[in-house]
This record gives C-alpha cells, structure tokens and sequence, in this order.
C-alpha cells in the first residue's frame, strides 16, 4: 500500500483543505494517510489516533 505522510505546521487537524479534500480523498483512493499537525491539548502530543481511517499524530505547538 502507499502512504502519503502530510506534516502541517499552522492548520488545526480537521482543516477542510487539507483534512477533508487531499487526505480523505487520498484515502479513499487506497492510500495510508497519516497527518503531523499541531495539538490543541498538551496532553495529546505524540499520540496517535484514527479519524476516517487516517492517522492524525499531534505534535507540539511552537511559538
């Protein structure tokens, strides 16, 4: 299987652009899609989880 890896550093996780068009989308084509986007909770970081069959890892905020 393919996989396509995104690594976001403004957008939150379930951004329309990137979330909903190019990575469901990419998804649904048969790929393995997994997200590093910024967390909104501390407590989240460095945990992944599934939304939609995509792989959201949270990653810290920099200032």
């Amino acid at each position: 299987m393919k996989t396509v890896c995104f690594v976001v550093t403004e957008h939150p996780i379930k951004d329309a652009r990137i979330f909903h068009r190019e990575a469901k989308s990419l998804a649904r084509a048969g790929y393995n899609v997994t997200i590093l986007s910024p967390s909104q909770a501390a407590e989240r970081e460095g945990v992944p989880f599934l939304i939609d069959e995509i792989t959201i890892i949270p990653t810290c905020r920099t200032a």
